[in-house]
Formats: C-alpha cells, sequence, structure tokens
C-alpha cells in the first residue's frame, strides 16, 4: 500500500511538471505583424495552442514586461499545499523570442528551472522548452504551436 501510494505522489509530481511545461511553453507564444521589427507589443494576447508534453489544448495570457522587448507570463508551479504563483519572462527579438534561464520554487521548496527558445510567423509560432526540477530526476523537454486568437 505504501509503494502504491508512493507511486500515485510521484505520479501527480510527474503531471504537475508537464502542465508547468505547457504552460511554460504557451507562455511565451506570440504573434508578430509583418514587419521585420519587433517589440513586446506584437505578443502580448490570448494564445490557443497545443503542447507535445501534454498533447491538450491550452489557453494562455502574455503581458508586456518591463520594456519593449520583454513580455511576461503568470502562471504557477507546485499543486495543492505547495502552489505558488509565479512569472516567466521572454526576451523578445524580431520574429525570435529567447527564455532565459530561470529558477523558482514552491511553497514546498522544490525548484523549478525553465529555459527555451521560439519563434514566429504571422499568427503560427513554435516554442521550445526544457524543464528540470527537484521533483522528478532529469530534463523534460517539450515543444508547442499555437495560433493568437
Amino acid at each position: 500500500m505504501i509503494t502504491f501510494t508512493k507511486n500515485i505522489k510521484t505520479m501527480k509530481k510527474i503531471l504537475t511538471l508537464a502542465a508547468i511545461a505547457v504552460i511554460g511553453l504557451t507562455a511565451f507564444s506570440g504573434c508578430k505583424k509583418s514587419s521585420s521589427s519587433s517589440s513586446s507589443n506584437s505578443f502580448v494576447g490570448k494564445y490557443i495552442g497545443t503542447s507535445s508534453c501534454s498533447g491538450t489544448v491550452d489557453t494562455i495570457n502574455i503581458t508586456a514586461g518591463s520594456s519593449s522587448s520583454v513580455i511576461n507570463f503568470p502562471t504557477n508551479v507546485g499543486t495543492g499545499t505547495c502552489y505558488k504563483a509565479v512569472t516567466y519572462i521572454a526576451n523578445v527579438s524580431g520574429n525570435n523570442y529567447t527564455v532565459p534561464s530561470q529558477t523558482f520554487t514552491d511553497n514546498c521548496s522544490n525548484s523549478y528551472t525553465i529555459s527555451g527558445n521560439g519563434s514566429l510567423s504571422g499568427n503560427s509560432l513554435m516554442f521550445n522548452l526544457t524543464l528540470t526540477s527537484t521533483v522528478v530526476s532529469g530534463t523534460i523537454n517539450c515543444t508547442f504551436t499555437g495560433a493568437k486568437q
């Protein structure tokens, strides 16, 4: 019975990481107008897309960052009593954006590190995300494709 409960807890942690990866993937989704230069305003808005990690459809809202080349995405890490709201940042340059390595700690002191990059063409975007955590050993790599609504 203890092994079964422990396996359920481990599976919940893995699913939580996959959900965080999905959110992170979509967090930096964006749309760019046809000009060759871009600002965070081009990325701000609501996006719908699918992640390779979860295979589910997600809706994400991106907000403007501290400058014209930064976008923010409010999300969360952890579940249950460990839940904590956090904000990932991405740096925008033309049709591309980069998520510099960022580490967050949930309310149970579990650590989550995310990094990635992406590009967009018209309303279509692509995103690659790498997620590591103290909750699960190893690295989770995910892709996201979606469109601005």
